[in-house]
């Protein structure tokens, strides 16, 4: 979302992100290829100081470009480290963060360096390893909020931490109010709340610091579904300049 209400989506199935402009809908993108004007598959967008990065799944490279879609740069190109760049985040320094489903990991790329921030490589429950993990979050202060999918938990990682610390979910999927089933992207708001979507949930709660639950805030039946208080597969969150929460509400 822009300061003006522009809406990006990330639409994978047809290689393009699509813009909403209140009634009229517009897209970036000029079909499936690996040209600088074209995406294999993206996955997740982000606006960072007036432009657009878009996560290139499929050709493994983090694209920068106009919100417009000129001018589009190669900001992070991850073929040589086989990273599949999944959902991204850019700080208040213009670092880029992205998870890797596939690898298990959350990957830092600066102007002149990439590291690995999260996750030893394989896929496990212990606080250095992440299995399957989805959106990423990353506050002023520099922390790292990763939503731990497969695990059914939320992680925090202080910067520069060999491990996480979990903040969210017992690591059991479960529909009670302490648990997460299937977390799939993470904002924080300026008390730092966390708002979390869950797939599995079909709902988004949200989290004060320090608590040990949630409180559901969106889709609170209980079952999922096409009706305006239901989801189905909740999958991205963003908040406009007012404060509105904006669901990707993926399977519907």
């Amino acid at each position: 979302l822009t300061e003006n209400g522009l809406l990006y989506v990330a639409d994978p199935g047809n290689h393009r992100v699509v813009v909403v402009d209140g009634n009229r809908t517009t897209h970036i993108g000029n079909g499936k290829g690996s040209d600088l004007n074209q995406f294999r598959g993206p996955t997740d967008v982000y606006i960072f100081n007036g432009s657009l990065y878009v996560a290139d799944q499929g050709n493994r490279r983090v694209l920068k470009m106009s919100r417009t879609g000129d001018l589009p740069t190669v900001v992070a190109n991850l073929s040589a480290l086989e990273i599949h760049p999944f959902y991204l985040h850019v700080d208040t320094h213009g670092n880029i963060y992205v998870s890797d489903f596939y690898k298990h990991i959350v990957q830092l790329i600066t102007a002149t360096n990439s590291s690995r921030v999260a996750g030893t490589g394989a896929n496990g429950s212990h606080g250095d390893q992440l299995y399957r993990p989805y959106g990423v979050f990353v506050s002023r202060s520099g922390v790292l909020y990763v939503a731990d999918c497969h695990n059914h938990r939320l992680m925090k990682w202080e910067p520069g931490a060999q491990s996480g610390s979990h903040v969210a979910g017992t690591g059991i999927s479960g529909s009670s109010l302490a648990q997460l089933s299937f977390p799939t992207d993470i904002v924080l708001d300026i008390d730092e709340h966390l708002y979390i979507s869950e797939s599995g949930n079909a709902r988004v709660t949200r989290w004060a610091p320090g608590s040990t639950s949630g409180v559901c805030i969106v889709a609170c039946t209980g079952q999922r579904g096409i009706a305006s208080n239901q989801l189905n597969y909740p999958h991205s969150l963003a908040f406009d300049r007012h404060g509105s929460l904006f669901v990707s509400d993926h399977g519907n």
